[in-house]
């Protein structure tokens, strides 16, 4: 992004390129891919007087494979593409594409009602409205322990009702409420705070649901969204990975990740969540190819409910 931010006037094309030289690390690669994926889909956004593009290369090994590498990325720098997203490999270069589709039914991983396979939820981002309103639907359907987990240990936002929903929850809900304080982007706090909610639901865990998140909308040109990336990182991707890293032996049955459309789309301002929400879709595909639970959610912004409102209801007062 600080790159991007220094990009000179005359500059008219930029491919972003990863080559992915060891096909093992399969995990890393898919969130390397996200990374790019995401600064590009805003980048093209905001600076539209360059065609950005991400260009994916598979590893080779021999001379004529890695000139033949060559050849190809040159053909594409030079060429007018606006395609975003491309892909070298099986001796050629393909663009990503999308296609309408209808979802006829429920997805097998998520057929299973919660009560059925979840006694006890860590949601993350738990006391803002996504992760009060997940809170509420997992109560309903039956699971013991919610742990609500935040950085402040305090309802996230005021005017949204928050505080209400949180007292329905402890004491009509059902379910046993677990207030737990944690910055989730912090390895050492995760580790405790998966601890400590293991000991209280006296076993593993079964889901974990991932909100949590910050926004630092800026634009590319003039380095803020630089400055800010790492905390935005942090708190949604970074995060992720602990969490991920450290339920390996709890055969989580529901990993849940609250994505953005920014992720798919881009959207000025928003490169840096972007990237970071392309990581969440990338690593919880990953999951799902290893046999894992995975899934990713990719949410609008939702009227009155969580950062977008806060957002906007501070830009109204101001």
């Amino acid at each position: 992004l600080k790159v991007l931010s220094q990009l000179p006037a005359a500059i008219q094309r930029v491919v972003l390129v990863l080559v992915e030289s060891d096909s093992s690390n399969a995990l890393q690669h898919a969130g390397l891919r996200g990374l790019l994926s995401g600064v590009v889909a805003a980048a093209h956004l905001e600076i539209q007087s360059i065609a950005f593009s991400s260009l994916f290369v598979e590893g080779r090994s021999s001379a004529s494979d890695a000139q033949k590498i060559v050849d190809d990325i040159v053909c594409v720098v030079n060429s007018n593409s606006r395609d975003l997203e491309l892909r070298h490999g099986d001796g050629g270069v393909y663009k990503k594409s999308y296609e309408a589709s209808s979802v006829a039914s429920v997805p097998s991983a998520v057929e299973e009602s919660p009560a059925q396979v979840a006694h006890s939820v860590v949601i993350t981002g738990g006391l803002g409205g996504l992760g009060l309103l997940t809170a509420r639907v997992l109560a309903s359907q039956g699971v013991q322990h919610l742990f609500l987990v935040s950085r402040s240990g305090k309802v996230a936002y005021e005017g949204q009702g928050l505080e209400e929903d949180l007292q329905w929850l402890r004491t009509e809900s059902g379910a046993d409420i677990h207030v737990l304080k944690c910055d989730v982007s912090d390895e050492g706090a995760v580790i405790g705070m998966l601890a400590s909610a293991r000991a209280t639901a006296g076993g593993n865990l079964d889901g974990i649901i991932h909100c949590a998140g910050v926004l630092r909308d800026a634009l590319i040109r003039g380095g803020k969204a630089a400055a800010g990336c790492a905390e935005v990182w942090n708190a949604k991707a970074l995060s992720a990975w602990w969490l991920h890293k450290h339920t390996a032996l709890d055969n989580v049955r529901m990993f849940v990740c609250y994505s953005s459309i920014a992720a798919a789309l881009g959207n000025p301002g928003q490169s840096a969540y972007g990237a970071a929400n392309r990581f969440l879709d990338a690593l919880m595909s990953q999951r799902q190819s290893a046999g894992l639970s995975g899934l990713s959610i990719q949410w609008p912004a939702i009227s009155g409910v969580g950062m977008a409102a806060a957002n906007t209801a501070l830009d109204l007062k101001s």
